[in-house]
């Protein structure tokens, strides 16, 4: 039976939405988290396990210190506190693809915790998303359904379980309470994942390809009559792993929900699935902390990263890309210019950034691959090429939508030179033509340019 829908405008007139996002990002180690099988994917089923893997009695869990430190390049990157000391704790449930019948995970200590992201909306506003805390912990197996519909559960006649994936080191980003989006609760609950899935990328410590399930997102969603009241009963929809089906759960369950609440009916808190056609299905009622038995992790000792080394990880973090857009909070005379498209930069990009930000200004040319990535420097108006294909080529520079971040400085050459923001153009130039007054958000403008050709 499907269920009932309130338009969605008047929905959000109505209520106000409220958001929680839990994504989770596989490390990519190159052994488990707590034991010594290889990460790997796509191997043949159940050949990448140890003892530790499947929990067999008398295996012993030691702790991946390779994953440790993307857990804590990860927080970093999100702003967060990085604890002086944590500990591992066990989370109790039971499905076929936990053999253990338990989880390694972190709760009342996890590794970082207070952070805050700042993302950037498709019409070029920008939105803060409050980080509550960036835990560590362990996939489960995978489960495969065997003649039901669509690979589901519902009418297969049996399953197997592949424990490959059992033990692959998580990282699970929790955010606290997202308010404030409105009718751009969708679109800021995508933006946030590709923004995290951008900085994966940039940090390498995953490949976040999310096809393979290497991102995934627990989508929370709740209403309540006004901004100043309490917040409502939520649903928590696991394991989406696109872009498109973020924003077509938080959509769908705004506009359920909206439809119980205006009927008189109750939110039921409930574990949801998302499918294929935009909607979501119920699944169990949703439990809470307390059902999980959480206790502290016998076998493992707490983790004390110390402070040097949480200090040498930090100076050596890339540059992020939400800071590469203009209008960061950095100087663009003595920091990368962050340029994304094609393997060419010719000389007349090269003027362009040096009016931008003088010259000696280096830049860093990103590819969806990021060995390919190439690292200029402007030099009196031409590049010496540090790496990467020859800078000399292509006229044209494009801006690559194949999984890249969309906030870079962006130029293209046509008829005219085209500087612009994401979300938003700023000025079009012909021959003979200039800059002027290049406007940047929040009113700032960068500088005064007049007569570049």
């Amino acid at each position: 039976m499907s269920d009932t829908l309130m338009d969605f405008d008047e929905a959000v007139r109505r209520y106000d939405p409220v958001l929680g996002l839990e994504v989770h990002v596989e490390l990519g180690t190159a052994t488990k988290m707590f034991d010594a099988a290889p990460n790997v994917f796509g191997a043949q089923p159940n050949t990448m396990v140890t003892p530790t893997s499947v929990g067999l009695p008398g295996a012993l869990p030691v702790v991946n210190a390779r994953g440790v430190e993307y857990a804590i390049r990860i927080g970093l990157a999100l702003g967060c506190e990085i604890a002086e000391s944590c500990r591992f704790a066990r989370k109790n449930y039971f499905y076929p693809d936990l053999a253990k019948d338990f989880q390694t995970s972190q709760s009342d200590e996890p590794i970082a915790h207070n952070g805050a992201l700042e993302i950037e909306l498709e019409d070029g506003s920008f939105f803060t998303i409050p980080i509550e805390r960036a835990h560590m912990e362990e996939d489960a197996g995978k489960n495969t359904h065997i003649g039901g519909a669509d690979g589901r559960i519902e009418g297969a006649s049996h399953s197997l379980v592949d424990y490959n994936r059992a033990g692959v080191p998580l990282v699970e980003i929790v955010t606290r309470p997202i308010e404030g989006a409105g009718a751009k609760a969708p679109q800021v609950a995508a933006a946030y994942v590709r923004t995290l899935r951008d900085i994966f990328r940039a940090l390498g410590v995953s490949e976040a390809r999310m096809e393979r399930g290497n991102v995934r997102a627990d989508v929370n969603v709740s209403l309540r009559e006004s901004p100043d009241a309490p917040l409502g009963t939520r649903t928590e929809t696991k394991n989406v792993n696109t872009f498109r089906g973020i924003e077509q759960v938080v959509r769908y369950e705004i506009q359920r929900q909206a439809a119980i609440l205006a009927a008189g009916g109750e939110v039921i808190q409930e574990t949801r699935h998302g499918q294929a056609d935009g909607t979501t299905r119920a699944g169990r009622v949703k439990s809470d902390a307390d059902d999980y038995r959480y206790f502290p992790e016998p076998d493992l000792v707490p983790v004390a990263p110390s402070r040097e080394w949480v200090e040498q990880i930090r100076e050596g973090l890339p540059e992020m890309p939400g800071n590469e857009r203009l209008g960061g909070h950095r100087d663009l005379h003595e920091h990368p210019v962050a340029v994304q498209g094609e393997p060419a930069v010719t000389g007349l990009h090269v003027q362009v950034v040096e009016h931008l930000a003088g010259p000696g200004t280096p830049v860093h040319v990103v590819h969806e691959n990021r060995e390919q990535d190439q690292f200029l420097e402007v030099r009196g108006g031409a590049a010496e090429n540090h790496g990467g294909t020859d800078p000399d080529g292509n006229l044209a520079r494009r801006v690559s939508q194949r999984g890249m971040p969309e906030h870079f400085l962006q130029f293209r050459v046509d008829d005219g030179v085209e500087l612009r923001l994401a979300g938003g153009k700023y000025h079009a130039v012909g021959p003979g033509g200039g800059f002027d007054r290049v406007a940047l958000p929040g009113g700032q403008q960068l500088r005064q340019l007049i007569g570049f050709q």
